[in-house]
């Protein structure tokens, strides 16, 4: 039987609002200031690599384009768990980083 994915859970409305208070703080701390510029270099790195590197293969792209979004959702994490903790019973939160509406040029048909 496969087990449940944990869930953020607090006895009280007190505890919810003192998880919120760590996880705003947890964003203004030194050390993590110091791992937001190490992803942000990374990522960087990782769109560089995709952008003008020698990728292989087809499973080589995917690899790197993966390690860039686990990249972006740990810089992300803080927010994405407040998002979580604050949102209404039966909503989700949107994980994807890259979730939004697909930008359109205006282009003539030539048909």
């Amino acid at each position: 039987m496969a087990k449940k994915e944990p869930q953020l859970k607090f006895n009280n409305e007190s505890e919810r609002e003192q998880a919120t208070v760590e996880f705003l703080n947890l964003k203004n701390q030194a050390g993590w200031q110091r791992i937001i510029k190490y992803y942000e270099e990374k990522v960087k790195y990782l769109e560089s690599l995709l952008a003008e590197g020698d990728i292989k293969d087809i499973p080589e792209l995917k690899l790197i384009r993966a390690r860039r979004n686990m990249a972006i959702q740990f810089m992300n994490l803080p927010d994405l768990i407040l998002e979580f903790i604050e949102r209404k019973e039966g909503v989700s939160p949107d994980l994807d980083p890259y979730d939004s509406e697909p930008v359109v040029d205006n282009v003539e048909d030539n048909v």
